[in-house]
């Protein structure tokens, strides 16, 4: 398996034409997938797993941080997408990425304990069509770790907006995605 790292959005007509075909090939990931191909065609950071020039799966950061990881079917159960994740949070900080956070079932005990092991935590809980669900953020500096603490404070004390927008600016965060 090779997997490749392209900083700065994905570039090259040819790597566009595999990543659409990989997602044109999704069938029941999809469903639970939630992410378009424009949206990952749009990742600040993409992490590609391929084969013979196939890609299987990818990892990615979107706008806001957010991280996605997704194998196809009959790739899944391999580690594949514990590597892909490994090595979005190893380029991510070098993507300019002060923090990523994902969101995962909370009954979902891989993704979870691999969080953990990246040295992930859990800021909030919520149910989501009756099941649920982790945000999980890994921070990797100070600007990010405050913002971490910011956000969960956020969550939890519900913040006015003008303290959210002097938390941005301190941190030169151009948005935040609450």
């Amino acid at each position: 398996m090779d997997t490749i790292a392209f900083l700065k959005g994905v570039e090259g007509e040819v790597l566009r034409r595999r990543v659409k075909a990989f997602y044109d090939s999704l069938t029941s990931e999809l469903d639970s997938f939630g992410i378009s191909l424009t949206q990952i065609l749009q990742c600040k950071l993409l992490v590609v797993a391929e084969e013979e020039g196939r890609i299987f799966g990818v990892s990615g950061v979107l706008k806001g941080n957010y991280t996605f990881v997704v194998v196809k079917k009959e790739y899944q159960n391999r580690k594949i997408g514990k590597v892909l994740f490994e090595k979005l949070v190893v380029w991510a900080p070098k993507a300019g990425c002060d923090f990523v956070m994902g969101n995962a079932l909370a009954s979902n005990d891989r993704i979870n304990r691999i969080w953990k092991e990246k040295g992930g935590r859990v800021l909030y809980t919520s149910v989501l069509g009756g099941r649920e669900h982790y945000l999980q953020f890994i921070s990797f500096n100070w600007r990010g770790a405050v913002l971490g603490c910011a956000l969960r404070f956020v969550w939890f004390a519900k913040v006015p907006s003008g303290l959210m927008s002097t938390i941005s600016r301190t941190l030169r965060v151009s948005r935040l995605y609450l």
